[in-house]
């Protein structure tokens, strides 16, 4: 090249330059394309793998205490061969172990109906928008979502230990039991020989040389009935009695907060315990029992599903179909609305936050043999 000619060489036209820059454009559209559709498929899937995770450990949760319900240390479902004595003084209309499994139904979500409540608030289900039928009571003060389930189950806590002895007395009865226990004051306690099943309330838990003395008496709230005697002797075992009531509440009973799986225990003093949070992103509980009908000659099947206002008889149920709605932590996963099936019916959510199912059906092992 003359040296002329590399003199005139002095930069790029413009119209290079606009060239240049359109590619330059195109091409960093399409990074920024790539980049924003892999970050949308990673949410998704973290989402989706979120949401079955708590979905699975919700289920679990509720599974191993449904399995338990109504366990008396006796393997029948025969009332007429169990002998419950509850010598509690007054513990409350809601305070029914004998029941072993008890449900809500909430008002407008029976089998074949749902409807999506954006941003819900809370209420006092003891009050109204749950229905169901026998008389049951439920604990005041649950504050559950408007469109979700309630079921309040009934067992043991912990392993049985063996009772030494048995003291009856004018005031109080004084049960000696083995020193592993780990009993307090105000425990609710059941005792069995797998015939009969004494409901009793240790006022106080007294250690003593080689075991823990468990003091019934009147001196507690709601206290023992001591002129009820305890029918049980030595050679029984004793565990812990509590109610769990399962529902779908909100942190604080804030409207603003995300909707989660919730417990409240029924442990001391027959009372329910505060709320605590188990499961965040549980959006609703539907729940369906599964009814044995052959009352002649129960052989421990369903014979039907049916929700909470439709059992006929609690000490029926043999197995509970739990059905969950999870929903996304984020509100931007689905364009425009998703459509699915829940409890039933089909469901349509246009939030923008992506929605998961969950079903599974539990049987309860008292009732089954």
């Amino acid at each position: 090249m003359s040296y002329s000619a590399m003199k005139d060489q002095k930069g790029i036209t413009l119209i290079e330059l606009l060239v240049a820059l359109v590619i330059s454009l195109v091409l960093m559209v399409g990074v920024i394309q790539l980049f924003i559709g892999n970050k949308r498929s990673y949410q998704l899937t973290e989402e989706i793998a979120r949401m079955q995770e708590s979905a699975r450990f919700a289920a679990n949760i509720l599974a191993k205490d449904i399995r338990m319900a109504g366990y008396t240390g006796c393997t029948t479902r025969d009332k007429s061969s169990v002998v419950i004595n509850n010598t509690l003084d007054g513990p409350g209309a809601a305070y029914t172990p004998d029941n072993g499994i008890e449900g809500w139904e909430a008002d407008s979500t029976g089998f074949g109906s749902y409807t999506i409540v954006q941003n819900g608030s809370v209420s006092d289900a003891s009050v109204s928008g749950w229905s169901t039928t026998g008389g049951l009571t439920l604990n005041s003060g649950t504050m559950s979502v408007s469109n979700s389930d309630i079921i309040r189950l009934w067992g043991i806590d912990g392993d049985p230990v063996l009772v030494n002895s048995i003291s009856p007395g004018v005031a109080q009865t004084v049960v000696d039991v083995t020193q592993n226990a780990d009993f307090v004051d105000g425990d609710i306690l059941m005792m069995t020989d797998c015939s009969v099943a004494d409901i009793f309330q240790a006022c106080n838990v007294q250690a003593i040389s080689g075991g823990i003395n468990l003091v019934a008496s009147a001196g507690c709230t709601p206290g023992n009935l001591v002129t009820k005697a305890l029918l049980n002797q030595a050679g029984a075992h004793v565990a812990r009695l509590v109610g769990k009531l399962y529902f779908v509440g909100k942190r604080d009973d804030d409207s603003s907060n995300p909707p989660a799986l919730f417990r409240r225990v029924v442990k001391q003093n027959a009372t329910a315990g505060t709320a605590e949070e188990l499961v965040e992103g549980v959006e609703a509980l539907q729940i369906l029992y599964g009814e044995d009908t052959d009352t002649a000659d129960p052989d421990g099947v369903a014979n039907r599903y049916v929700d909470a206002g439709s059992v006929s008889d609690w000490g029926n149920v043999v197995s509970v179909r739990i059905e969950l709605l999870m929903q996304s932590s984020r509100t931007n996963l689905v364009d425009g609305s998703q459509t699915f099936k829940f409890n039933g019916a089909t469901v349509t959510a246009s939030d923008g936050r992506l929605r998961y199912p969950f079903m599974t059906t539990v049987t309860l092992r008292n009732r089954t043999q």
